[in-house]
């Protein structure tokens, strides 16, 4: 099994899984592989960011740790942002799902 990232003309990055590399190009020469948003079966292999070194340096310590009343101070923001902005369709939730596909 092999695993490629693979982008279409329209700019949309996706992972393709395949075989192995004689299966990916067979299926590339007939067009069967296809974006999973827009559906353009152009697609091209792009270089993987996976297992390539950094140049940034390591930093010497570790990032610090939140205290307890910076990540209350982020809990509270984020409760004010979902409740600004989102509606709470409770038990319709399935409803309104349907509605929006």
């Amino acid at each position: 099994m092999i695993v490629y990232d693979l982008q279409c003309v329209n700019g949309h990055r996706f992972e393709g899984w395949f075989e192995d590399e004689k299966t990916y190009k067979q299926q590339d020469r007939k067009e069967l592989i296809a974006c999973p948003l827009c559906n353009v079966t152009a697609v091209s292999r792009i270089p993987s960011t996976f297992g390539i070194k950094s140049s940034a340096p390591v930093p010497s310590s570790p990032p610090s740790v939140p205290t307890d009343s910076e990540l209350a101070e982020f809990g509270r923001r984020m409760t004010d942002f979902i409740e600004k902005n989102f509606d709470n369709v409770g038990c319709d939730f399935t409803k309104e799902a349907l509605k929006i596909h």
